[in-house]
């Protein structure tokens, strides 16, 4: 019916059935489908549903491995498989160095070498070996890339042919492996014990020319052997007080290395006032520049690990752990005169400066602060989460400044502060340090 009351012809301008198919096209998913190959694919590595979502790097590990590289189509694919966002996948994807990203009908090389650029590694000859290694494989199926932070600093310059790392190593070294076609990391061998207070005030780490890759490690049967859980069994028994292990934790003064310092006893304590259900992160990477400790005993004492984990687990009454894998390297940087102070807790703070994980690079004469300060920079915008602006533009801003040759100091200080007082984590708060302190104490390198 028009408005003037009359009758008109109605026109249909789509039939029914084509409406339908309108409508089922638009409730599909935008982007990329998944095809029935790549969804076979992806469930014959991955197994049956449901699929934790909290399973998705091991997943994506799996899927790296099989095919050395993460396929656009397995991604979209393992999305659907998860019943997760294809953004979320494809985040986590692309922010792990190690995850090789395949867009498209892109291929993936045959062999991937990885030189670490990180700070020690630079120091070390990293570029020297980047520069030098894709001439002498001269196979074009062979890819040289750098890589960051792999966590073995007193190995550097280290390098990683697909997954075998090679400590200490040369053009030769590097080259002698991908033509064995050795490729895997090697096992360590179950060793008798491993007593940590052995190794007090002396370094745990072997010459040179006895440097392995996997060293020996104390087993379950040898661990047992020597005591080892034997407090965790008698606290799951109820055979001893709860709080008596926090009372021993907080007399102890044990505090954390991952930046802050903060009082483990007493974390314990608020954690466990908290309101069920409780929930423990563990952080044991080791892929910050300098830091190593944590793999050295993870890799000879690794039970050790795992019955604090459950210690802890048990007298906080925490739900679930999950073991996680973040960055840092963000302590400072102090002159040669400074070398008498303390490495301790609120020791080096006037200085501009704080513990952290309690790692130490040296830097000789030949070495240039500002260089390293860089380096560092570089780090903080690669492992920035992207979550805040502060950080994720602050540190990317700041490495450009960073490369000239004479800092525009009165930017980066607005940066500095910026970061400072208004990024969500400690990675961007700290970012900052390694400025300041060539600005304090090497002012004459950016000049």
């Amino acid at each position: 019916m028009n408005l003037s009351g009359k009758s008109s012809d109605v026109i249909a301008m789509v039939t029914v059935d084509e409406m339908r198919e309108r409508i089922r096209c638009k409730s599909k998913l935008k982007g990329r489908q998944v095809d029935d190959a790549s969804l076979q694919e992806v469930r014959a590595l991955v197994g049956a549903v449901p699929h934790r979502r909290d399973l998705l790097i091991e997943h994506l590990h799996q899927l790296n491995d099989a095919y050395c590289g993460l396929h656009e189509r397995h991604l979209v694919a393992l999305a659907k498989e998860m019943k997760l966002p294809m953004a979320e996948v494809y985040e986590v994807a692309t922010f792990y160095h190690h995850f090789e990203v395949l867009r498209g009908d892109e291929q993936a090389p045959g062999l991937t070498v990885r030189v670490c650029d990180g700070l020690s590694c630079e120091l070390a000859g990293a570029q020297d070996l980047l520069a030098r290694l894709p001439g002498l494989l001269g196979i074009s199926d062979v890819r040289v890339i750098p890589t960051p932070c792999v966590g073995r600093c007193e190995q550097a310059p280290v390098a990683v042919v697909h997954q075998r790392p090679v400590p200490l190593a040369t053009t030769e070294t590097i080259v002698s492996l991908v033509n064995s076609a050795v490729t895997l990391h090697p096992s360590g061998k179950v060793a008798a014990s491993f007593v940590a207070s052995e190794y007090a005030e002396q370094s745990i780490s072997p010459l040179p020319q006895a440097t392995m890759v996997s060293p020996d490690y104390a087993g379950y049967a040898a661990y047992r052997a020597h005591g080892g859980y034997a407090l965790a069994a008698v606290l799951v028994n109820g055979e001893a007080d709860a709080e008596r292990v926090i009372k021993t934790m907080e007399d102890s003064g044990l505090r954390g290395l991952g930046g802050a310092g903060f009082p483990a006893g007493r974390k314990w304590r608020i954690v466990r006032e908290q309101a069920a259900p409780r929930l423990m992160a563990v952080n044991i990477d080791e892929g910050e520049p300098g830091t190593f400790k944590d793999r050295t005993y993870l890799e000879r004492d690794p039970h050790r690990f795992l019955e604090g984990l459950l210690i802890a687990a048990q007298v906080v009454g925490i739900n679930a752990c999950y073991i996680y894998l973040p960055g840092g390297a963000s302590g400072g940087i102090l002159p040669a005169r400074l070398n008498n102070i303390p490495l301790d807790f609120d020791t080096l703070q006037p200085y501009g400066c704080f513990i952290g994980s309690a790692a130490v690079i040296v830097l000789s004469q030949h070495d240039s602060a500002r260089n390293a300060a860089l380096n560092m920079m570089q780090f903080f915008a690669h492992e920035s989460c992207g979550q805040c602006t502060p950080c994720r533009v602050g540190t990317a801003k700041a490495v450009k400044l960073m490369e000239a040759p004479v800092w525009d100091n009165t930017t980066l200080e607005d940066l500095n502060i910026v970061m400072t007082d208004a990024s969500i984590c400690g990675l961007g708060q700290a970012a900052p340090n390694p400025v300041r302190s060539i600005q304090r104490y090497f002012s004459q390198e950016i000049v």
